[in-house]
């Protein structure tokens, strides 16, 4: 078992999600956490880590979800764009 930022920031990212009443959208990043965590050698590491970076890509991808509520969008929207865009940051230097 490994610990990675990238663990610890899908962690974080799926603890957002839930504090917010999004559970069904937190499974995601806290599925490939322990993906993560869970994967034995370098192989299983880096297909792990290939799975966070299609996150970022297409149609349902986290760059299409607002955090919001029928007042508007919530506070936490902030955290949620960063955190996202720090686990880019952090999978970008994996999969070079």
């Amino acid at each position: 078992m490994r610990s990675s930022p990238i663990e610890k920031t899908l962690i974080e990212l799926a603890t957002l999600l839930e504090s917010v009443d999004e559970a069904r959208i937190a499974e995601t990043p806290r599925r490939l956490a322990s993906e993560i965590s869970q994967a034995h050698g370098e192989d299983a590491y880096r297909a792990a880590v290939r799975k966070v970076v299609r996150l970022f890509g297409g149609m349902g991808s986290f760059q299409d979800v607002v955090l919001q509520t029928r007042e508007g969008v919530r506070p936490e929207q902030a955290e949620f764009e960063r955190l996202p865009d720090r686990l880019f940051q952090e999978t970008k230097q994996e999969v070079r």
